[in-house]
């Protein structure tokens, strides 16, 4: 996997900007065939702007030859708040442009949220900052919520909640408190991670 990040802007420029195909195999003659080619790899791109009009390519390789067979394409996944590029991607990308979020709910009144723009960390560990308004002397409670696609892994399927296919998953903590999970499918549809656990035979 090539996974390129960063706290400022990344501009993707160029054709092929970015590329991580397979490699191709080739029969010398009908008789001995090929083995086949490799499958694309993967590219992951974070940081709190992506922009730019190139070219990003994760396909398998060809397979020239008798015998040989064509391997699979990869993935491609671009992670950002404001996500302004406009370029080709092949294999489709991925793209996760929604901002974590900071809520303050007051005893009474409405709640008052917060949307995160920027960026700090790396792939393993990132931090998001964000300034909210809260009600004083009330209590409130502080939530802090993020939303990220789910990609199934190589060789799986995808993840299903109440008949319908997961899209993205939605993992909120609230400050003294746990942590919720909660799977959102294609319509739209939120289902507890731990309500469907529990259904599980």
């Amino acid at each position: 996997m090539l996974n390129i990040d960063s706290s400022g802007t990344i501009t993707i420029n160029g054709d092929p900007a970015i590329r991580a195909n397979g490699g191709s195999d080739y029969a010398a003659n009908w008789t001995t065939g090929g083995g086949g080619s490799g499958s694309g790899g993967a590219i992951r791109v974070i940081a709190p702007t992506i922009a730019g009009s190139g070219t990003l390519s994760a396909q398998p390789g060809s397979a020239i030859g008798c015998g040989g067979s064509t391997g699979a394409n990869g993935r491609i996944r671009l992670e950002a708040t404001t996500l302004s590029f406009t370029g080709s991607t092949t294999p489709l990308t991925v793209r996760r442009i929604r901002s974590p979020q900071l809520t303050a709910a007051p005893q009474s009144g409405n709640r008052t949220t917060a949307s995160c723009a920027l960026l700090d960390g790396s792939q393993g560990s990132a931090s998001y900052t964000a300034s909210i308004s809260i009600s004083l002397p009330q209590t409130n409670i502080l939530t802090a919520s993020a939303v990220f696609p789910l990609v199934a892994s190589a060789g799986e399927g995808s993840i299903y909640a109440e008949d319908e296919e997961v899209k993205w998953v939605r993992v909120a903590s609230t400050l003294g408190g746990t942590s919720a999970v909660t799977y959102i499918t294609a319509t739209g549809k939120e289902v507890p991670a731990r309500g469907l656990a529990s259904r599980t035979p």
